[in-house]
């Protein structure tokens, strides 16, 4: 059972780190393609929000399917029902 709880809980942790992935390679490679005129130009933060705005549906979708997928684990009985 110890090792079917610590799965699950991988489940959890694996979705939260896959969404922040993306969207942190995202942000590297934002910078990385930007001319030297339009760093000077905008700001960070206008950089990050408009990298942020570019990931975050599909960010959001892969996240939803990867919940989809794991759903049939709602319907487990006994201590993994219960997590």
């Amino acid at each position: 059972v110890s090792g079917n709880l610590m799965s699950l809980g991988a489940i959890d942790f694996g979705l939260v780190v896959d969404g922040a992935v993306v969207l942190v390679e995202s942000l590297i490679a934002g910078f990385y393609s930007l001319t030297p005129v339009e760093r000077k130009n905008l700001s960070k933060d206008e950089i990050v929000s408009a990298k942020a705005k570019d990931v975050m549906r599909p960010v959001v979708f892969g996240i939803a399917m990867i919940m989809l997928v794991y759903l049939p684990i709602l319907l487990l009985e006994g201590v993994e029902g219960k997590m």
